[in-house]
């Protein structure tokens, strides 16, 4: 749980409704700030380091979480859309302008360190590759680092899907599940 938590979620929830105009179905598929999403994912990051989210849109989630985490993150994004990577690079983390890719998720290429956190949402890729991508992010973590795979309940739905667990290629990983406000949340620690 971050620190001062009590202090946290009230000015989380005053920078997410201020930040209101970041949040569209273009730019990162939400229509509204995602209160409940992210202050449910905001007590998984409980380590500092380089922090990658998978399918980042404008980068909004890494924004948050390093605003509110109580840790020191360096974060990377990948996306396929350039509209939202153009954004995260010029407006929402400019400092962070060169850690930003457009780029299919599987064919992302990890360069450097290991990363210490990874974000992504399995059902991003298609279902034959979910397997390989996840193991692709597994091997891309640090030796004690967390995959944290965020899946809203609409995806679920959509793919028939009742525990994020039953996912197959998960079985082999030490995956443990939560739900969070409007999606299951998978925690992967190596």
């Amino acid at each position: 749980m971050p620190q001062n938590s009590g202090k946290i979620f009230p000015s989380a929830i005053s920078w997410l409704r201020e930040n209101k105009c970041y949040f569209s179905a273009e730019l990162n598929g939400y229509t509204s700030p995602p209160l409940g999403p992210y202050l449910s994912t905001l007590p998984l990051i409980d380590r500092g380091g380089k922090i990658l989210d998978l399918g980042c849109g404008n980068g909004m989630l890494l924004s948050f979480l390093m605003r509110f985490s109580a840790h020191s993150l360096r974060p990377y994004g990948v996306d396929i859309n350039v509209a939202p990577i153009e954004q995260a690079r010029r407006v929402i983390l400019p400092k962070y302008k060169g850690n930003f890719m457009v780029g299919y998720l599987t064919d992302f290429n990890f360069k450097g360190s290991p990363f210490d956190i990874i974000i992504t949402n399995p059902f991003y890729v298609h279902p034959q590759q979910a397997g390989l991508y996840i193991d692709k992010c597994w091997d891309n973590l640090n030796k004690s680092g967390r995959l944290i795979l965020r899946v809203h309940d609409d995806m679920l739905k959509k793919h028939k899907v009742n525990n994020i667990s039953s996912l197959p290629y998960l079985k082999k990983l030490p995956c443990r599940v939560a739900r969070g406000e409007g999606l299951a949340l998978g925690i992967i620690d190596k």
